[in-house]
């Protein structure tokens, strides 16, 4: 009878640790659902600065960022080159964000921002409410060129980032980023240089996607 008794003690023991270790996840599980759930996201884009409707953009990745798609576009019509920021609400919490920049160097924390330009934060802030998502294009070549002063022979890794008003940071992923190789000072350059090391006798590469796909979409 004792041993029955000790063996009951403890699976009631067992079944109040996997309660409690249930209950503890799905209290975490309903905090990430029910705050804000911010995501940040880096495209690389071309776009006339009379009209910023017409960006051509294309989503930076470490493993496949294809920038053949310039080789195609009227540069006249399309003449400055820049970083497209894009930051999503996913949570059903608003939040406010502030201080969308580039993050250029491997390190997680390392890098140096540049304040992007014409969005508008008359406080300071931006709010995003659920479900919410803007966009600021911020210039891509001025703040390399400073961090190139000191690394001048080094690749570069570029990330986005935006400042939470909690004052944490939220990050692109880490496969949504784009490496710089040396050298390269353009993305124009860089389309170049990727489409001879691919296929040196190629004429021009697959015509530009359309606005609605998913690798060059027109914001």
């Amino acid at each position: 009878m004792a041993v029955q008794t000790d063996v009951l003690a403890v699976v009631l023991a067992i079944l109040g640790l996997v309660t409690s270790a249930v209950s503890l996840a799905w209290q975490f599980i309903t905090h990430r659902l029910t705050g804000a759930r911010v995501r940040c996201e880096f495209r690389l884009a071309v776009h006339d600065e009379g009209n910023p409707a017409g960006t051509i953009d294309y989503l930076a990745s470490d493993r496949d960022t294809d920038l053949a798609f310039l080789l195609n576009i009227d540069r006249n019509e399309y003449p400055h080159e820049a970083a497209l920021i894009t930051v999503r609400n996913r949570g059903r919490t608003a939040v406010s964000v502030h201080s969308p920049v580039l993050l250029f160097g491997r390190g997680h924390y390392s890098g140096v921002g540049t304040r992007a330009q014409g969005f508008d934060m008359p406080t300071g802030f931006c709010r995003l409410e659920p479900g919410e998502a803007k966009q600021w294009l911020t210039p891509l070549w001025p703040s390399l060129e400073d961090y190139r002063d000191t690394h001048p022979d080094t690749a570069v890794t570029v990330r986005a980032a935006v400042q939470l008003g909690t004052g944490r940071w939220s990050r692109s992923p880490r496969w949504n980023r784009w490496t710089i190789p040396p050298g390269v000072l353009t993305l124009s350059q860089a389309a170049q240089a990727l489409q001879a090391s691919v296929n040196p006798d190629a004429a021009l590469p697959h015509q530009v996607p359309d606005s609605g796909s998913a690798r060059g979409s027109g914001t």
